[in-house]
């Protein structure tokens, strides 16, 4: 019975890569994933876009997850733009991972166009979660940094915490 399910799912792909010989080759998503955050980071510097940085591994099933469906959904795609967009596989970029003390994946960071990282958070997100850390963050980024006596307010720095 499993063969025969293999088989069926097996033929329906190939049916539709021959009706559609461009699946074969479409993105998984309208984002437009570098893998190469230090030269995302000096693009970003030049152009004034903050980063969008997403740490995964292959073998995870919540990354794929993510992969799959939150980076997929229009609520996230309409930002392509707002955005330089990184994936890091950790596990072929070790060096990365360790600069960025990444100790659970998946692992987002969002940075500004200078490479600080102004939000961490680690795990799985809903489309909605992602669309609310995303225009959370850009409606900070669009006001006016609030002017205390000594200077402007720090950027805020979630704390992360994995057993």
């Amino acid at each position: 019975m499993l063969i025969a399910s293999l088989l069926i799912a097996a033929s329906a792909t190939v049916t539709s890569l021959a009706v559609n010989p461009a699946a074969a080759t479409e993105q998984p998503s309208r984002l437009n994933f570098s893998v190469d955050l230090r030269g995302a980071i000096d693009e970003s510097r030049m152009d004034g876009r903050p980063l969008f940085v997403v740490f995964v591994v292959g073998w995870c099933p919540i990354c794929s997850e993510l992969k799959r469906e939150a980076l997929m959904d229009e609520s996230v795609t309409k930002y392509s733009d707002d955005f330089r967009w990184v994936m890091v596989d950790v596990d072929r970029n070790l060096s990365i991972a360790r600069q960025y003390a990444i100790d659970a994946v998946p692992l987002t960071l969002i940075m500004n166009s200078s490479g600080e990282t102004m939000r961490r958070f680690a795990g799985g997100r809903t489309a909605v979660e992602l669309h609310a850390e995303i225009a959370g963050f850009l409606a900070r980024e669009a006001e006016p940094a609030k002017q205390t006596p000594g200077g402007p307010e720090p950027a805020r720095s979630d704390l992360i915490w994995t057993p």
